[in-house]
């Protein structure tokens, strides 16, 4: 029986699905792109010079990337055939929210430590989204696929914006807390976003009822998909495309606060910068779903594209910590946007039951040249001592995701 009573335009599984991004995207912001990369420079790596704390960071990103890409296309096969993907979601959140907990006890000057940490918790941070993307054609039809995943992208800048405000008056006021020390209250930090990662996890648990694959399909083997993907050609360019493109947007968002701290910009600006990008990001998914449903996916993933096209030639000739706000306000407008609308673009493309296999092939094609992306600016900035020219590597996966977009076009 489909339930058909709506809060918001919501049904309750809609709203336990979307509440994961709640919790989870605690994650993405306040560890990620918040405060991991400058308490790494300042307090793990603090005897390291930028541009080594960089390569470094960027090495660690890119190992987490290239151990994904080795087992999630595996693993959501697995979970495909057994109907469990639940419980893989259930497993690589514990295993994520615990290395997350675990760098709150690392000690200072300690960066091979905080790496592994950090990698670990990276790693499955990105394999539960395969498992989350997968429950949304179980909670919700297709025509409203758009609406459902911007939400969920919405409630994800929401509570991580929530938690990286209070994660940041804990780091300005931390006597207001009873902390000693800044570093004190960043690793409190650390320790809450684990904690607010798996509470909120706890209603998809719960209220999300995943459907089971029929028996022909649980046979289905690897060569199937990509014969598949051989005679729906459209699916495979937007993979393609989807791969440079969002290991771009991942560059970006693992990298910003790097890139804005060698530039010279003082922490609390680029705090108050990705502030900024989750709270503008939270109406801007939304009004991108409203888009999507609307218009189609694929025209507004363009307009997110060429803007961030644009902020990236912008960025290369920043000078001012206004110009750092300015971008993040632009980012802000788009990153929910591009995210939700190819996750429900791509959803379009999968066979039915057949959904964490087919997402982890996305989230695979995300993830596969971010093995290349930090890695690859953070080599160049190395090489060459320039910041700068380290944004040639996001402005050209830019441009390629654009070119090969063209040819994705969905024919029904």
């Amino acid at each position: 029986m489909v339930e058909t009573n709506k809060t918001f335009g919501l049904t309750r599984p809609q709203w336990a699905w979307a509440f994961y991004d709640f919790g989870n995207s605690a994650f993405a912001t306040t560890v990620m792109a918040g405060f991991f990369p400058l308490f790494f420079k300042q307090y793990w790596a603090k005897n390291l010079n930028p541009t080594e704390s960089t390569f470094m960071l960027g090495s660690a990103n890119s190992l987490a990337s290239f151990a994904l890409v080795c087992i999630i296309l595996w693993m959501g096969r697995w979970a495909d055939e057994t109907a469990k993907r639940k419980v893989f979601l259930a497993a690589t959140t514990l295993v994520g929210a615990l290395a997350t907990l675990a760098l709150s006890f690392v000690p200072s000057e300690s960066p091979y430590i905080a790496c592994l940490f950090y990698g670990m918790a990276a790693l499955n941070f990105g394999l539960g989204l395969a498992f989350y993307d997968a429950l949304l054609v179980d909670v919700s039809p297709p025509d409203s696929w758009d609406w459902v995943s911007g939400a969920g992208y919405a409630l994800g800048y929401l509570g991580g914006g929530i938690l990286f405000l209070i994660n940041v008056i804990m780091t300005l006021q931390p006597q207001w807390f009873g902390f000693s020390s800044v570093a004190v209250a960043v690793k409190w930090s650390f320790a809450s976003v684990a904690f607010w990662w798996v509470l909120f996890s706890l209603p998809l648990f719960k209220g999300v009822k995943e459907k089971s694959p029929e028996a022909s399909e649980k046979d289905l083997q690897f060569k199937e998909i990509f014969k598949h993907l051989k005679t729906h050609k459209a699916m495979g360019w937007f993979l393609l495309a989807f791969l440079f493109y969002n290991d771009a947007v991942n560059t970006i968002v693992k990298m910003a606060v790097d890139y804005g701290s060698a530039l010279g910009f003082e922490s609390k600006d680029l705090i108050g910068a990705l502030l900024m990008v989750q709270f503008i990001g939270f109406p801007a998914a939304l009004a991108m779903g409203a888009l999507g449903n609307r218009t189609g996916p694929l025209k507004g993933i363009y307009f997110c594209l060429f803007t961030y096209l644009i902020g990236s030639l912008l960025a290369q000739h920043m000078s001012q910590v206004l110009h750092f706000y300015l971008l993040a306000a632009m980012i802000g407008l788009v990153q929910g946007g591009v995210q939700s609308l190819s996750r429900s673009y791509f959803a379009r493309f999968i066979p039915e039951g057949e959904g964490a296999t087919y997402f982890g092939l996305f989230n695979l094609s995300g993830k596969f040249s971010a093995v290349l992306g930090p890695a690859l600016m953070g080599l160049l900035a190395w090489s060459t001592g320039s910041n700068r020219l380290s944004m040639l590597v996001v402005i050209g996966f830019f441009f390629i995701g654009l070119l090969l977009l063209r040819k994705s076009q969905l024919r029904t």
